[in-house]
């Protein structure tokens, strides 16, 4: 399940809950895209509440994160778990988008 918060004019949240497989992969597409009509300057993820991720889904947000960037806009992960932190710098998306394990600012801590 994917909730979308909106936390100012600047920045809206993507809660991500559960894994993220078959529908809910589907309900995170849905989404994503669905921020991409919205102003707000930065897009956190939220992934507190995620237990799994499949190859399609990172590949979503890697898309979504390309076209934010070719609007100057920012995608943001937050809340990573250490396994999902793991996958996310062995596919080296540290790298592309700022990624934090807790709520924080995108540092990684």
């Amino acid at each position: 399940m994917v909730s979308v918060v909106k936390i100012s004019e600047r920045e809206t949240r993507l809660v991500v809950a559960g894994e993220m497989y078959g529908e809910n992969a589907a309900d995170l597409e849905k989404q994503l895209e669905s921020v991409m009509g919205i102003t707000a300057q930065t897009i956190t993820l939220d992934l507190s509440l995620a237990t799994g991720i499949t190859s399609s889904a990172l590949g979503k947000i890697v898309r979504i994160n390309g076209r934010l960037n070719a609007e100057s806009r920012e995608l943001r992960i937050v809340g990573c778990s250490e396994s999902l932190f793991r996958l996310f710098k062995m596919m080296k998306l540290d790298e592309l988008i700022p990624i934090a394990r807790g709520q924080g600012s995108g540092t990684g801590v």
